[in-house]
């Protein structure tokens, strides 16, 4: 059958045509098309989500400062790294009546990634809007180490040989640390020549290493522009434009690095593939007629991408080859915000009471990972099939 046939008998009818029904949210997210609802959780002022390296825990971090942590495909919380609790060094599961409580102003948490770098221990990088970044030992609830910059920490993006992570701020500024030690290595940033545009001008969220090369990361934000930097330098060394970045998981290298996508926060143009090598653009996809605001995205294998924002509140599936939607969440009380990619042919159980009735188990034919997607007040973990 071909994909507009498939397209057509799941539901999304010409998938280049789509446009979501009247009612714009519900009670209980919609699938439709080649996605299926693996399991829901409610999750109150939820921002982030991410993947533990081992792919085993799922961890989900709100406004109020909180982490909440779940086994992969499971509703049941594991525990919660507060920071509440951090002084203490213990996480919800161990916390008694006898501990005081928190008296400092609860702080955002703005980006999750996982930590590669003890892969037998659960361990989670964490940023926060007070400039806080800490590592945490997640089953034990033990902050492992902690930086502190004098500015809103935004986004982070880790290196691909675990040697080093970035964070991004309001400042623009590119923060380099050594992930052995914790310290500062290096700020890459804007040289303030009025003439170059080397550096970022303002709040800067999204950051993405290329995965071949542990030198090279590209980061954006509100200036509309791309940089792409050489950590061994202090300026960026190319750039390309234009992408309104406002959501951590905004960028995305491909798998061989060649192709970076982005994902804009806008009316028009905002999915985009640009060369990474030459800083050009390559196409936009318009992959249906819904002009969602873009705040994540994620390259899921060579010919499938996931997006995912505001006005519309979607979720979409999108085959690059064909540049057409393929599958969608809708019925969102609120924005996608980000978005995760956990294990590959995990075991699932069918789930008819998410899926619309559909009493089967999905066949992974597109060779993609299990996604997390948070939307404020629910996280969903789905398959693609």
């Amino acid at each position: 059958m071909s994909l507009s046939a498939r397209s057509s008998a799941v539901g999304l009818g010409n998938p280049s045509l789509l446009t979501l029904p009247p009612v714009l949210h519900s009670a209980q997210p919609q699938p439709d098309g080649d996605v299926y609802l693996i399991n829901v959780m409610g999750a109150k002022g939820a921002l982030n989500v991410a993947y533990t390296a081992d792919k085993k825990l799922l961890t989900v971090g709100d406004t109020a400062g909180g982490i909440r942590v779940y086994k992969t495909g499971k509703s049941d919380e594991l525990c919660c790294l507060s920071l509440q609790l951090a002084v203490q060094g213990r996480s919800r599961k161990h916390a008694d009546k006898a501990e005081k409580p928190w008296a400092g102003k609860a702080v955002a948490v703005t980006c999750l990634r996982p930590w590669p770098m003890q892969p037998a221990e659960p361990t989670l990088l964490a940023s926060y809007a007070d400039g806080k970044v800490r590592l945490w030992d997640v089953m034990h609830g033990v902050v492992k180490a902690v930086v502190t910059e004098d500015r809103q920490c935004l986004g982070m993006a880790v290196a691909p040989d675990s040697s080093c992570f970035v964070t991004l701020g309001e400042d623009g500024g590119v923060h380099l640390y050594d992930a052995e030690t914790f310290q500062l290595v290096t700020k890459m940033e804007h040289s303030g020549f009025s003439d170059v545009v080397d550096g970022h001008k303002s709040r800067t969220f999204s950051g993405a290493f290329h995965p071949l090369d542990p030198n090279c990361v590209a980061t954006g934000g509100w200036d509309n522009l791309i940089q792409f930097w050489d950590i061994r330098l202090a300026q960026s060394t190319r750039h390309c434009g234009d992408a309104h970045v406002g959501g951590t998981e905004s960028l995305d290298f491909s798998a061989n690095g060649n192709e970076l996508m982005s994902c804009s926060w806008r009316n028009n143009d905002q999915l985009q593939i640009w060369d990474s090598a030459s800083a050009t653009l390559i196409e936009t996809l318009r992959p249906d007629r819904i002009k969602s605001y873009l705040y994540a995205g994620r390259y899921l294998s060579e010919n499938m991408l996931c997006c995912g924002g505001s006005n519309a509140n979607l979720f979409r599936l999108v085959h690059i080859g064909q540049k057409v939607t393929v599958g969608t969440i809708s019925g969102l009380a609120h924005g996608v915000f980000s978005i995760a990619l956990g294990p590959i042919g995990a075991q699932i159980r069918p789930n008819p009471s998410l899926n619309n009735g559909k009493n089967l188990l999905p066949h992974n034919k597109y060779k993609c990972p299990r996604v997390a997607v948070c939307s404020d007040s629910k996280v969903m973990e789905l398959e693609v099939y």
